[in-house]
């Protein structure tokens, strides 16, 4: 069931046409890839069949066990921080809207994981994996828009799980 503060953003942004204007800062499907290459970071490099794999196809290819370590406190793994010391390399030129699709776990813990955080509705322990394209956010529940102000810790990963047409974008985990 949808919490009381979902309905009031969904109020809040009818009366003042947030999500629209927010929408506005979004690429189009036509200038996508130029827009991340451009504002975000360069088309991360593959790696090669036999090489070992790079910390951003880490993240695309297990973001979600690398979540749940942080999700949980687990204790980091060598891995675990490399990949937090990835995204921390990388930070967005000017502000997005990210597009995201949650599940009613996942929403509940940002909102549990905010009690008690002065002005925060919502935290998210893990990454938050994202894209630029309105629609193309992954078909959960819950769909968040997001705005993330330049200067925020985020990567592109393009095409380096070969799923270019997701046009994905992750948020430094621990993020309000």
């Amino acid at each position: 069931m949808k919490s009381l503060l979902f309905y009031f953003y969904r109020i809040k942004s009818i009366m003042h046409n947030t999500g629209a204007d927010w929408d506005k800062l979004a690429p189009t499907i036509e200038d996508v890839i130029n827009f991340a290459h451009s504002n975000i970071n360069p088309e991360p490099i593959k790696p090669l069949p036999s090489s070992p794999c790079s910390l951003e196809y880490t993240l695309a290819s297990d973001g979600e066990n690398l979540s749940k370590h942080l999700r949980n406190d687990y204790e980091l793994s060598k891995l675990d921080i490399q990949v937090s010391d990835m995204v921390a390399t990388h930070s967005c030129k000017k502000d997005l809207v990210l597009y995201r699709g949650v599940n009613d776990y996942a929403y509940d813990l940002m909102i549990d994981n905010a009690e008690g955080l002065e002005g925060i509705d919502y935290h998210e322990k893990g990454y938050m994996q994202c894209t630029l394209i309105k629609g193309l956010e992954l078909k959960h529940p819950t769909r968040l828009r997001i705005f993330v102000p330049a200067g925020s810790h985020v990567v592109y990963l393009g095409n380096v799980n070969v799923e270019q047409d997701i046009y994905e974008v992750d948020i430094q985990h621990g993020a309000k």
